[in-house]
């Protein structure tokens, strides 16, 4: 389990004009996941992270903790 800096996440998601419901749309992780890592603190699968950033077109560790 890795934890994603949130603050990262809402900059990769405006850079790609993405809100929270889009992003969860866009990668299949249901919406109650990608609102608990928007508020931070919450811990993510390797294959979570690895659908987030496939969506946003980066890295999984430009968004690592």
């Amino acid at each position: 389990m890795m934890k994603i800096d949130n603050k990262k996440l809402y900059a990769a998601m405006a850079t790609n004009g993405l809100t929270g419901a889009a992003l969860s749309q866009k990668t299949g992780v249901s919406r109650n996941v990608v609102t608990k890592i928007l508020k931070g603190g919450h811990t993510c699968r390797a294959d979570v992270i690895g659908k987030i950033c496939g969506a946003l077109n980066i890295e999984p560790k430009e968004l690592i903790e």
